[in-house]
Order: C-alpha cells, then sequence, then structure tokens
C-alpha cells in the first residue's frame, strides 16, 4: 500500500514539472514577441530628434543653400588686358545655375587661393559697376594667374557653394578691354594748351616734388578750366602719388596754385579733350576718387582707351599727374 501510494505521487509530481516546464517556455516566446511588437511600436513613434543622423543629415541637406546637391555651377574665362603681350589678364567669373545654365541673382563673395599679393592683384570689378554676364572680374598679374593661382571659390552665407580649379578656367587669346569704361562727355570747345614758357616754369627735378619724372611742362584745358602737369611718376602708389600732388609748387606765375590729383570726373573731361595724345599719357594713373565699397582701394584710369578700374591703394605700379585749381 505504501508503495502504490509513493507510485501515484511520483506520477502527480512528474506531471506537475511537465506543465510548469511549459510555461516557462511558452514566457520565453511570448515575451519575445511583446519585446518585438514593443520594439516596432517605439521605432514608429520615434521623432526626427529621437532617429539616428540619417534622416537627420537629409533634411540638412535640404534646407540648406548649399552646392551639394550640384545646384551652382562656376565658370570662369581668362583674358589678356588690352593686348596680347600685356603682362596683365582679366579673370572674369560666374555663378550659374546648373540646370538652367543662366546667371544667378545672387551676390557672392569670391575667394581666390593661394590669396593674390597686391602686386598681384591689380583690381577688382563687380556686377554693380558695370552691365555684363559675369558677377565679378578680376585684374590680375599674368604670372599670378600661371603660376600661383590653384582654385577659386564661391562663398554664400559662410559656406563654399562651388569652386573651379586653375586648369578647368577657359583662356581666350583676343585681348579684352574694360568693360567699365568712361562714356566721356564730347569736347565742347578749345584744345589742350601747353602753357610751360607762358606761365614761366622751369623744370622742376623728381627728387624735389617726389616723383620719378622731370616737372617740366604745364598744359591747361580750356574746357575743364584746369592746368596739369606731365606725368611725374609711372611707379607711384595712391598715397605717394597725392602727397606728391599737395607738395607742389610751380616756379613760375603758378607758384601760389594749389595742386591734387584730379578727381574722376575731371578725368573724364580730359580724356575725353585728347590727353592721351601728349607725351607720356599712355599708361594707368590714379584719380583722386576712393572707392566706396572699398575705402583701401581707389580709381585709375587708363590714357590708352579710358577704361577704368578701382585698385588698392598699396599698388606701386600705377602713373600720377596732377592738376589744379
Amino acid at each position: 500500500m505504501k508503495a502504490f501510494q509513493m507510485l501515484i505521487f511520483a506520477l502527480l509530481f512528474a506531471g506537475s514539472f511537465a506543465c510548469n516546464n511549459s510555461g516557462i517556455v511558452d514566457s520565453r516566446l511570448s515575451g519575445a514577441d511583446s519585446g518585438s511588437e514593443r520594439d516596432q511600436t517605439i521605432s514608429e513613434s520615434k521623432t526626427p530628434d529621437d532617429t539616428d543622423n540619417t534622416e537627420s543629415s537629409g533634411e540638412e541637406t535640404a534646407s540648406l543653400p548649399v552646392n551639394i546637391n550640384g545646384a551652382f555651377l562656376t565658370e570662369c574665362v581668362e583674358q589678356p588686358l588690352d593686348s596680347e603681350a600685356s603682362q596683365t589678364s582679366v579673370l572674369s567669373c560666374t555663378l550659374l545655375d546648373r540646370n538652367t545654365q543662366q546667371k544667378l541673382d545672387l551676390v557672392p563673395d569670391w575667394r581666390l587661393s593661394p590669396e593674390p599679393e597686391p602686386q598681384e592683384l591689380l583690381g577688382i570689378n563687380t556686377a554693380e559697376e558695370f552691365s555684363t554676364p559675369w558677377h565679378i572680374q578680376f585684374i590680375l598679374s599674368s604670372q599670378y594667374l600661371t603660376e600661383r593661382l590653384s582654385k577659386i571659390q564661391v562663398i554664400l552665407e559662410d559656406t563654399i557653394q562651388s569652386e573651379i580649379s586653375n586648369d578647368e578656367i577657359a583662356p581666350i587669346s583676343e585681348p579684352v578691354s574694360s568693360t567699365d569704361t568712361f562714356t566721356p562727355p564730347p569736347a565742347t570747345s578749345g584744345v589742350i594748351e601747353d602753357q610751360t614758357s607762358a606761365r614761366l616754369h622751369s623744370p622742376i627735378e623728381a627728387n624735389i616734388h617726389g616723383g620719378t619724372e622731370v616737372w617740366d611742362r604745364i598744359y591747361f584745358d580750356p574746357v575743364s578750366g584746369l592746368y596739369f602737369t606731365n606725368v611725374l611718376s609711372f611707379t607711384r602708389d595712391f598715397e605717394a602719388a597725392s602727397t606728391s600732388c599737395l607738395g607742389l609748387q610751380s616756379s613760375g606765375d603758378l607758384q601760389d596754385q594749389a595742386w591734387r590729383l584730379a578727381g574722376r570726373s575731371e578725368t573724364e573731361t580730359l580724356y575725353a579733350q585728347g590727353i592721351a595724345e601728349l607725351d607720356g599719357f599712355t599708361a594707368w594713373f590714379w584719380t583722386s576718387e576712393t572707392d566706396d565699397k572699398n575705402a583701401s582701394k581707389a580709381f585709375a584710369v587708363s590714357m590708352g582707351n579710358g577704361s577704368q578700374f578701382s585698385y588698392p591703394k598699396v599698388n606701386g605700379n600705377m602713373g600720377y599727374f596732377c592738376v589744379s585749381p
């Protein structure tokens, strides 16, 4: 009897263990399923801030006005200035919409790399200063263009939007005159007169007036009413030229006259009157006008064709003459 009771107890215990073990396995399977569902629910409820960077990066790329999507295209051409033998070149660049190939109505910043030295960057014209298909024109030494310039970068909102390397610049052999030329007023009457003798002027050496050429001529233009000197130097920066003019004193009956650099409009008149026909007036010459967009630059004029550029005042490769009153 006792043995029979023990057999019954053993059978009951085994059945209970099997049921409990089955419950443990089912619980693990059930837990895995519920965990998977929970993970899926959490994933579906995540906000963009909670997700990984993939979606976030995509949204940032779409919202920034950068060239990651290839929206912008930079084009540049290089041409010699005024003659094929010129040591100065014009680099004209524009920013285009890549799809339409049209010039963009934007005002980007432009960066030359490496940055040119003052004697290598002779001037800059922007679209506000002339009517042209270009956004900007750089007046550069030909040596810098061929030996040092690596790339041109376009900057908008402090971000590089587009760039072009030196070997992508299209060379054009045909010389270009400045696209920002004077439209000189027509001469109304009279011609330029040499009044050196009439004004009793004797030659003054360059080391006295601060230039490099003897001051041996005084001219008079009846249209502008200006007296003006011969070319006093071809190699002076803006400050040196201005200082020299302010310190001039004639040896004749104009010795009490004050002298100065010619203004921009005055230079227009002198160019229209034929100043380029006088000896020496064939180079670039400083005017007294500072560039209102950049106080470190002033306008200079080519008496060869009447063109003008805004040059860094430290450029020491400019000519000058002085006018009075």
